[in-house]
């Protein structure tokens, strides 16, 4: 079954910096999670104009597990919808503790007035997905 739209805050507890957003899958990235295949999933709401190459790099504390580049521009990109970010991953609990999806932006993004988003994520078992 879809996942349900995220509530009007992430449930993810998340750092921000001037062009940066992080996501952790535990409330500071050291907390406790179970070993297991996981999915990860942005939502970006619709929102014009977006940049249309946003990099969401997906990663442990130790390993960057691949970086995605989304189009959040509301008029071509995706929004109103969980995106899956890559392939399903599998962790150790140590490693599923500290998964986490930092969304960055870049000068140029500023340059060409386009705003990047980082409206929520979703870390979910493969077998809860």
């Amino acid at each position: 079954s879809p996942l349900p739209p995220p509530a009007t805050s992430p449930s993810a507890a998340q750092a921000t910096t001037h062009n940066t957003a992080t996501f952790f899958h535990t409330a500071d990235g050291a907390g406790t999670a179970a070993a297991g295949t996981y999915r990860v999933y942005a939502w970006n709401s619709c929102f014009t104009p977006r940049a249309t190459a946003v990099p969401h790099a997906v990663a442990t504390a130790a390993t960057t597990l691949g970086t995605i580049d989304v189009d959040q521009d509301c008029s071509s990109g995706s929004h109103g919808e969980w995106l899956q970010l890559g392939a399903a991953v599998t962790l150790s609990a140590a490693d599923a503790a500290a998964l986490r999806v930092t969304i960055s932006s870049s000068a140029a993004d500023y340059d060409t007035g386009q705003w990047v988003g980082a409206d929520s994520v979703r870390f979910c078992r493969a077998q809860d997905a």
